[in-house]
């Protein structure tokens, strides 16, 4: 975890099940589950973003980058939600 800023925190997390495999869904329930035990222990507003899986160099700072623009567009998009995902706006965006 790393505090970017007075307004924004960087948690990275294993990427990968324990079957060595990416699934997003897995990563959007976790973060669903995160909210709800946020919301039943305080009323601190926030946001949640995730963003792409890459693999090779640099992956860390793309899926950080995805993640921010993530953020931006989906705070854009939907003012009202308080978690955003790289492959729903993706999508959206292709539709």
């Amino acid at each position: 975890m790393a505090i970017v800023s007075l307004t924004e925190m960087v948690v990275l997390k294993p990427a990968l099940n324990s079957f060595g495999r990416w699934d997003a869904d897995d990563h959007v329930r976790r973060v669903e589950q995160l909210i709800a035990r946020m919301k039943e222990n305080g009323q601190l507003r926030f946001r949640v973003a995730l963003g792409n899986f890459f693999t090779g160099p640099g992956s860390i700072a793309r899926s950080y980058r995805t993640a921010r623009t993530t953020m931006m567009v989906g705070k854009q998009r939907m003012p009202e939600s308080r978690s955003y995902f790289y492959q729903d706006l993706m999508l959206a965006g292709a539709a």
